[in-house]
């Protein structure tokens, strides 16, 4: 059963369709684009909540004015195609479902994910029950980090907080985060390596933020402590790319 009409939520479906984006309604569709597909594949995992509508698809629209775009655009709804978002999910190893999700995968295997939503929620849930304390505010946001790097469900291996820390550095100091998406696709667009890209985006933030949005100290405390995480989960690609082993990304014009 749907969780919503289709009358309301085919806009949403078509902010994205008319991108050239192809929906995934079953999981065969799912398995066809995803693991059938040796082409690099852009995944959204579409929603119906205020993230999507906001940040997530009004992105995704910019990202692909871009001149290197991934080869497939697939896309399933939350909430609506439930065994396709099911199945879709079932490729994004390690990570808790979250809506909205944007994930790169390539011949069947999961290469970055963006699931910004729970990060950004903590954050300005902390902010409106503390009325703005800039303490708490900065504690949600690592400890949402954390708990992605660290889950206890999962045994502690969890993924390397990138994708979350997207949405707590967003309700921290948009302008920042929007800077560091840029240096984000510079750098995977000269040199094709997703995990340079992450950490040197992540740990410009704090300096970024403190520049363009002088926040209190114990924001930035907890920006500078979250970016020590995320860099430090990141040791064994920079091992990688010391040695030269480091795996590039790659794909067409």
């Amino acid at each position: 059963m749907n969780m919503y009409p289709e009358e309301m939520i085919y806009p949403m479906r078509e902010e994205l369709t008319g991108l050239g984006f192809r929906e995934m309604k079953t999981p065969e569709e799912v398995d066809a684009a995803l693991a059938q597909s040796k082409d690099t594949v852009l995944v959204v995992v579409n929603s119906s909540c205020g993230c999507a509508a906001g940040r997530a698809r009004p992105a995704i629209a910019i990202a692909l004015q871009y001149h290197a775009r991934p080869e497939v655009l697939a896309t399933v709804f939350a909430g609506q195609d439930r065994e396709a978002t099911a199945r879709a999910r079932s490729y994004f190893t390690g990570y808790e479902p979250s809506s909205p999700s944007i994930a790169l995968l390539r011949e069947g295997k999961l290469v970055f994910i963006l699931d910004a939503s729970k990060g950004f929620a903590s954050v300005m849930l902390a902010s409106i029950l503390t009325g703005n304390d800039p303490r708490w505010i900065a504690a949600a946001g690592v400890a949402s980090i954390s708990g992605h790097i660290f889950p206890i469900w999962l045994e502690f291996r969890g993924g390397k907080g990138v994708s979350t820390s997207v949405g707590v550095f967003f309700a921290l100091a948009p302008v920042a985060m929007g800077l560091c998406l840029v240096i984000f696709a510079v750098l995977v667009t000269l040199w094709r390596y997703i995990s340079v890209a992450s950490i040197a985006s992540t740990a410009s933030f704090p300096a970024l933020a403190y520049l363009l949005s002088r926040p209190p100290f114990a924001i930035i405390l907890g920006a500078v402590t979250a970016a020590v995480l995320i860099v430090a989960k990141h040791r064994s690609n920079l091992s990688r790319l010391f040695n030269g082993t480091e795996n590039k990304f790659a794909w067409k014009p």
